[in-house]
């Protein structure tokens, strides 16, 4: 059964998820286990830490465990706990289906200075291209 750990084991687990955060122990393959808002170890993976505090809680999912806010997001996301941000994205990306999984990118591909010197390449020799240039620096 899951019981919440007393004040003092909390500050001492908080102490140890930020020690294995900061490198000192080599978890490797090991499953951390972390406490959560409602003082229970719960394994790292099915936590999540609140990077989006501006969203009411009311629209987030009530089945999101979050982490305690005793541990940072910067500790929580060494140990690996999930973004709230990430786990939103994921949960509507699956309801958006653009029908995009044939496109191709699109966009400058030629580098800026490039373009212009190619640009500059097309204009035939002599004073029309000083005259260009005056043109459209007076357009701008």
């Amino acid at each position: 059964e899951e019981s919440a750990l007393p004040p003092e084991m909390l500050d001492i687990a908080v102490a140890m998820v930020q020690f294995v955060a900061d490198g000192r122990l080599h978890s490797g393959e090991n499953v951390i286990f972390v406490p959560d808002s409602n003082n229970v170890l719960r394994p790292a993976n099915l936590l999540t830490y609140n990077d989006a505090p501006w969203m009411a809680q009311n629209t987030i999912a009530d089945e999101i465990e979050f982490v305690h806010p005793k541990i940072s997001i910067e500790v929580a996301d060494r140990v690996g706990v999930a973004s709230l941000r990430k786990q939103l994205l994921f949960q509507t990306s699956d309801l958006v289906d653009l029908g995009l999984q044939d496109s191709e990118s699109f966009g400058q591909s030629e580098s800026l200075t490039g373009r212009l010197k190619h640009i500059l390449e097309l204009y035939p020799e002599g004073p029309g291209i000083m005259n260009e240039l005056i043109q459209n620096a007076d357009d701008a």
